[in-house]
């Protein structure tokens, strides 16, 4: 194997670690967000019973003070009060179950997202590693030499994946706006 190639092979595979990065980093990103969404809901959960506990509380200690004409209304303002939380309750169970269900959708977006990245970074860097002479310069002429020899099936044949792909990934982003 030729020094040439050799370095064709080199680059293509730090284009591939590069191109990995980005999909890594959308799926730390994703599981950090997830993660985020879980403590504030067990937060929420852990506000909501500390109130329905201090409105039994309160009313109990009511009940034992006012006579059953006074305690009607504040009984009645008890029961609005824990409506409204209820509400509250339900509308954050609501908003978690959309989150979820982007949440759902979401792997399949990254996981193609991840396989252009990987690609893309393997394919320019094959391309950057072919424009490397025998001495190790870059050389715009020795790339079109290299496209007009056997380099060339080699830039097709790696070429049409990478455009099946990038049409791919263009449509999923056009899909998801």
């Amino acid at each position: 194997m030729s020094d040439a190639s050799t370095n064709i092979a080199l680059f293509g595979l730090i284009g591939a670690l590069v191109g990995v990065v980005p999909g890594i980093l959308g799926v730390l990103f994703s599981w950090l967000r997830s993660r985020d969404s879980v403590s504030r809901s067990l937060k929420n959960i852990e506000l909501a019973k500390a109130e329905v506990d201090f409105i039994s509380a309160w009313l109990k200690t009511v009940s034992t003070l006012v006579d059953d004409e006074s305690l009607k209304p504040l009984q009645e303002t008890a029961r609005n009060r824990l409506d409204r939380l209820m509400d509250l309750t339900e509308e954050g169970i609501e908003e978690r179950t959309d989150e979820s269900l982007e949440t759902k959708a979401s792997p399949k977006q990254v996981k193609r997202s991840f396989w252009f990245y990987i690609y893309t970074g393997f394919f320019f860097f094959m391309l950057f590693g072919s424009s490397i002479d025998d001495q190790n310069n870059v050389s715009y002429e020795y790339f079109i030499n290299e496209l007009s020899g056997e380099g060339g099936f080699a830039i097709l044949f790696f070429g049409i994946p990478w455009v099946i792909l990038f049409v791919r990934y263009h449509l999923s982003k056009r899909k998801s706006v």
